[in-house]
């Protein structure tokens, strides 16, 4: 069974809006956005632009992983194959 080489796409907004919440959860001091594109990319992350809407490229949220994985799961006791 071939395994899917996807690989996903975060908007940069939106997860430097988590990444605050979480800091701020954790009575840490949140970023900015231009000094949490800085650590994305100090951290080999690419940021593109598609469409007007800035992109983190070459992350696998979780949430993918697992649907992804359920998906080969069901394949595989369907007796399907990709």
């Amino acid at each position: 069974m071939c395994r899917s080489q996807t690989r996903f796409s975060g908007q940069l907004k939106k997860l430097h809006d988590s990444f605050c919440d979480w800091q701020i959860a954790r009575k840490d001091v949140s970023c900015t956005l231009t000094t949490f594109e800085r650590l994305l990319e100090e951290n080999d992350f690419v940021i593109v632009r598609a469409d007007g809407t800035y992109l983190v490229s070459g992350l696998e949220l979780r949430l993918f992983i697992q649907a992804h994985e359920q998906f080969e799961e069901f394949l595989k006791q369907s007796g399907d194959r990709a």
